[in-house]
This record gives C-alpha cells, sequence and structure tokens, in this order.
C-alpha cells in the first residue's frame, strides 16, 4: 500500500477503524492477524495495548518509499513529538500517558534529566510541576502548604509495595505494621498508604543458651532476685555490623513529571 493511501494525522482525534487498518496495513513485515476481507481483527478502532506496534507502523507508513534519514523523536511539554527535517509530522499528546506522570524508575545517572527528577526530597513549586502534583499530591510532604509540596525522598530506601493501596483485592496482610506507618515529611501520607515510611526493625525473636555441665549458664550478665537466691541471665556478645540489609547496588531513583 503506497504512502497516498495514509491518513493525515488529527491531534487528539480517535483512529477510525478503517483508518486504524490502513494505517496497520502499512507496516513492514505486517503479522497482524485479519479476517476474510483483510481487516485486522484485532482491537480495530483504538489503539489499546498495541500503541507501540501502532506508533511503529504510523511512522513507517508516512516515510513509506522515501529516505527519513534525518527523522527524530523528541519530547515537547510532555508531548511526543516526530520531526522530519526539522518539520513537525506527528504527535502524541502527552496524555496518552506512554509513561504515566509520577512514575518512578532506577537511574544510574546523578542529575535530573528532562522530565524527570532525582527522588531527593526536595520542595518544588506546584505551577511549574503542576502535573506532578495533580498525580501524587501531598503524600510525600506538603512542602510550604500553600506553593510547594515535597517529592519523594528515596535516597538509601528500599522501596515496598504498598500492602493494599487501594486495590480492588484490599490488604495483603504482609505488613503487619502498616497501621504505625509515619510520613515521610510534614503534612505527608501515614498509616496504610503509598507515601508512608518505616524504620528499620527485626522481627521479634529469642536466642537459647545452654548451661555448662555444672548447671550454670556461661558469660557475663544481668542479676536477677529469685526467691532468696541471685543468678545470672547470661547474654550472647554482639556480633554484626552497623545495619541489618541485603546485598545491594547503589541507584538513583528517578520521577517521571
Amino acid at each position: 500500500m503506497g504512502s497516498g493511501n495514509i491518513p493525515s494525522a488529527v491531534a487528539n482525534t480517535t483512529i477510525k477503524a478503517t483508518d486504524h487498518n490502513a494505517i496497520r496495513s502499512a507496516m513492514v513485515g505486517d503479522y497482524v492477524p485479519r479476517d476474510a476481507s483483510a481487516n485486522a481483527s484485532d482491537e480495530a478502532g483504538n489503539m489499546g495495548q498495541s500503541s507501540f506496534r501502532w506508533l511503529q507502523g504510523y511512522i513507517k507508513s508516512l516515510f513509506l518509499g522515501s529516505v527519513a534519514d534525518n527523522v527524530s523523536i523528541v519530547v515537547d511539554g510532555g508531548d511526543a513529538v516526530v520531526n522530519v527535517g526539522g518539520v513537525e509530522r506527528a504527535r502524541i499528546p502527552q496524555s496518552v500517558g506512554l509513561l504515566p506522570t509520577g512514575m518512578v524508575v532506577a537511574f544510574s545517572g546523578s542529575a535530573d534529566v528532562a522530565e524527570w527528577l532525582i527522588c531527593d526530597g526536595r520542595e518544588v513549586d506546584r505551577t511549574t510541576y503542576a502535573r506532578l502534583f495533580n498525580a501524587i499530591g501531598t503524600i510525600y510532604g506538603e512542602g510550604n502548604s500553600t506553593s510547594t509540596f515535597n517529592i519523594p525522598d528515596f535516597r538509601g530506601e528500599f522501596l515496598r509495595g504498598a500492602d493494599d493501596a487501594g486495590t480492588i483485592a484490599g490488604a495483603r496482610g504482609k505488613d503487619p505494621d502498616a497501621g504505625t506507618r509515619t510520613a515521610m515529611n510534614a503534612g505527608g501520607a501515614s498509616g496504610n498508604t503509598v507515601g508512608s515510611i518505616q524504620d528499620h526493625e527485626l522481627d521479634s525473636h529469642d536466642h537459647e543458651i545452654s548451661p555448662d555441665k555444672s548447671g550454670h549458664a556461661g558469660g557475663g550478665g544481668v542479676t536477677l532476685v529469685a526467691s532468696d537466691q541471685q543468678q545470672s541471665v547470661p547474654r550472647t556478645a554482639f556480633t554484626g555490623g552497623n545495619e541489618t540489609r541485603p546485598t545491594n547496588a547503589y541507584v538513583n531513583y528517578i520521577i517521571k513529571l
């Protein structure tokens, strides 16, 4: 199918089933399941889960039969823009949500990058970062309570999936202390809510100490009074390091604007 049969892109418009099929038909190595009329039989009329394949096919259809060695995809105000020779040819609005605002990912860099901020707990402006504020609100801190809010501070933290988070399935019961979680910053979320934090803790346990042949346990200890007789309650020697931790590697976490 030649590029002359491909419908023009219209911003913020739902793709009709006929146009969708025409675009999909122009894909190189098209493997879409088809009915007897050669129409795409999966997800006709909307991008659905095929949004990435649709984008790939649409870009190919725009430049079918031409040399497109000066094609670029850039971010403009959160929108994904396809340029050819410096001329905009297609635009995917940020509202489509290819990467949702508030998304957090691991990052090996050490500074903010376009459309992402390092999760270092800073206060940022509610107007400048309106999309992020609308997505997360003040769950990581209310900032100055009027014009700023806090982004998450994940420096030195292990992240944990929320035990409930308002999901349809409800609480899973993996965090027995969910109700006592505290806020990361003033005005932030606490309890069984995304944004809350916990300090380190060991599960309750004890250690058995075997007595020696004389019936006395070895080692130093504290003195307790039982009846009219004093006896020593021994303790094990201290061992270990400065914290309880698994093997780990450093990354920065960044949050999508």
